[in-house]
């Protein structure tokens, strides 16, 4: 099959690591089964297997989005407040349900990737802890009586567990950041904390911010954040994703979700 956005935007991603399409990856491989992956990425022993999803405009979920985003941009204006957010949670979770079967003929094998590209989730909320709840069930706030401490964790609705889908080594989602913009947001509002409610002030210091520092805040780099499966038959070693901005993810002894890098 032709190559969509997505796909050239992985390339594009795998291409900063350091990874050239003739001598380390190659799309729709012929691994002599069934299906195709659309990636292989031979940098290890197994080689990774990727299948790259997206998030169509065309889809419900998407189309569901814009209108929801319209309501809120008339409510706000109004006064209103926002109308209840719209995630991808379902649309996730579907994705999962079909990437698992692609990668049926390949459990066992190889480590199995499923890449989400983000940046055509319009409106779509995907931060390390709402992806992971994608995968291992919907966020619950939980209370330890023992230690009378508060802390998140996954309860219903979990994709990958210990005893059901284990073929997905890891879920990786592709996003696009603004670092510079960051750090001027940053310098800003440490400069204006004390006149919080004066725009034409903000206005000012931004532009005073770009100016002294050169700060561009267009500036695009791309993203990996890496939900790693700790009950995956085949494990697929993190270091492969070593972007400047990458974040890994996964479970410490204990249970407790925590960033790796």
């Amino acid at each position: 099959m032709p190559k969509g956005k997505s796909e050239l935007l992985f390339e594009q991603y795998l291409k900063t690591l350091g990874y050239n399409e003739r001598e380390h990856f190659e799309y729709e491989p012929d691994l002599g089964k069934s299906t195709k992956p659309d990636y292989i990425l031979r940098i290890q022993t197994p080689p990774p297997l990727f299948e790259v999803k997206s998030y169509s405009y065309e889809s419900a979920q998407a189309k569901a989005m814009i209108k929801e985003a319209r309501e809120n941009t008339i409510r706000m204006k109004a006064g209103l407040g926002l109308a209840r957010k719209v995630d991808g949670y379902s649309e996730g979770r579907k994705k999962i349900a079909s990437t698992r079967k692609q990668f049926k003929p390949y459990k066992k094998e190889y480590p199995c990737v499923l890449v989400l590209d983000k940046t055509m989730g319009l409106f779509i909320d995907f931060t390390p802890e709402r992806l992971a709840s994608v995968a291992f069930g919907d966020l619950t706030w939980v209370h330890d009586g023992a230690s009378q401490k508060d802390y998140w964790a996954f309860g219903q609705n979990g994709m990958l567990q210990p005893k059901r889908n284990r073929t997905i080594s890891a879920i990786l989602a592709l996003e696009v950041t603004r670092p510079e913009a960051e750090k001027i947001i940053a310098m800003l509002k440490e400069r204006t904390k004390d006149r919080p409610a004066d725009f034409k002030f903000h206005e000012y210091t931004y532009n005073q911010i770009i100016a002294e520092t050169g700060l561009n805040p267009d500036t695009e780099e791309l993203k990996a954040i890496v939900i790693l499966n700790p009950w995956a038959y085949i494990k697929i070693d993190h270091n492969i994703f070593k972007g400047k901005f990458d974040e890994i993810w996964n479970f410490d002894s204990t249970g407790k979700f925590i960033r790796l890098i």
